[in-house]
């Protein structure tokens, strides 16, 4: 009762007084059981991993092939000129349209018209000798004839019979090189003929003009070798694709592959594509080994041109609901144990991944079947869907 007076007396009322030391005491019991609960947790949970990891999927894979190259059109043709001469016209412009037999440029004629008319009439002038050449021939052959049966009688002697046989020999013989000089002007005239109808140029195929190097005026030589004047694309709307596969890659492409590709002048666009043909015989450029590939290309929309380089990526296998893991898991092998056996001595050889196993990696062999680069295609013992697989180091 004195200490309730006294209290009293100080102005603290006593109820207040119990209520704070039981919220007081109340706190301490809580601290002590969050502690005591916080000691219980980390004794039972394990000490991190050393080790990065992820879990063996099971999905579909695709693997590919890449390879840089060229588009360009399936059959192209350089038309040039075969005679000498100078433009006169020229009627296509490049990208113009063009069918067999369209004129693309014409030569002045007129100094091949005067080699048409001199060889014509070179013609004609042989054919004159030709007919004196014979004429002469048949008298001859009559005077020989006449010479003979003389001699016969005993009326001309042996000497005029022998000059009468070889008139006729010379005559023969003229007339031999009179009717080979008519064949030489008649070829003559035939190639005079011919490089007339040279002096307009058409086009052997129906196609796009891509290139023209000729302007009306200019004048063409011809005499050592085939001026170049057009290219000629046969048709664009089936190109080719030109790449080269690494040596290490051409085992996988084989004909009929699908593809697809990307040019930089649509880099939200994918093309599709088909492998046409792997060459046998290998390129080598700077020491590196490449087998040039041929794809055929649809080019309906008229986007791609002859020219751009593309980058395509062959699709070489399928795999569909296979065990999948990721490519540093392949890659991966735990610092060699200090003491103790090496857990790989017993392994046969191949490729392995690593599992966690009580705290220590365990090897496991593994058969690669194949591989994007990002993730691979594996088949062993002991791997199954789930299974947790060592990656890597934790960096400290």
């Amino acid at each position: 009762m004195a200490d309730a007076h006294a209290l009293k007396r100080l102005g603290i009322p006593t109820r207040s007084r119990g209520r704070t030391v039981f919220v007081a005491l109340a706190v301490v019991v809580a601290i002590a059981a969050l502690s005591l609960a916080v000691m219980a947790w980390r004794r039972r949970t394990p000490p991190p991993s050393p080790y990065e990891s992820a879990r063996v999927e099971r999905g579909d894979l695709t693997a590919t092939v890449t390879a840089t190259g060229t588009l360009a059109a399936t059959n192209t043709v350089t038309i040039g000129a075969e005679v000498s001469g100078r433009v006169a016209r020229v009627l296509v412009e490049p990208n113009d349209r063009v069918n067999v037999g369209d004129v693309l440029v014409e030569l002045d004629p007129i100094q091949l018209q005067a080699q048409v008319r001199e060889a014509r009439a070179n013609v004609s002038a042989v054919q004159a000798s030709l007919r004196v050449a014979r004429a002469t021939a048949e008298e001859a052959a009559r005077t020989a004839t006449r010479a003979a049966a003389m001699h016969g009688r005993g009326l001309v002697p042996d000497s005029e019979l022998e000059q009468a046989n070889a008139a006729r020999e010379r005559a023969e013989a003229q007339l031999a090189s009179a009717n080979a000089q008519l064949e030489v002007a008649r070829a003559t005239l035939a190639r005079q003929d011919a490089n007339l109808e040279r002096a307009v140029i058409r086009s052997p195929i129906s196609g796009v003009v891509l290139t023209r190097t000729v302007e009306p005026g200019q004048a063409i030589a011809a005499q050592f070798q085939t001026p170049e004047l057009f290219e000629v694309a046969e048709d664009l709307a089936r190109m080719r694709l030109t790449v080269d596969i690494d040596e290490a890659d051409v085992g996988r492409v084989q004909e009929g592959q699908r593809a697809t590709f990307t040019v930089d002048a649509y880099p939200d666009r994918t093309f599709d594509a088909t492998i046409h043909r792997v060459d046998l015989a290998p390129t080598t450029e700077g020491g590196v080994v490449a087998y040039r590939a041929m794809l055929d290309v649809d080019n309906a929309e008229a986007l791609l041109r002859p020219g751009m380089t593309a980058t395509a990526t062959i699709v070489t296998q399928r795999f569909d609901g296979v065990l999948l893991v990721p490519d540093p898991a392949l890659r991966f092998a735990p610092p060699a144990p200090r003491s103790g056996p090496d857990p790989t001595a017993s392994l046969p050889e191949g490729a392995r991944i690593w599992t966690l196993e009580n705290g220590s990696p365990r090897p496991h062999v593994v058969r690669v079947v194949a591989s994007n680069g990002v993730r691979t295609v594996i088949e062993g013992e002991g791997i199954s869907e789930g299974t947790e697989v060592l990656t890597g180091v934790v960096e400290p």
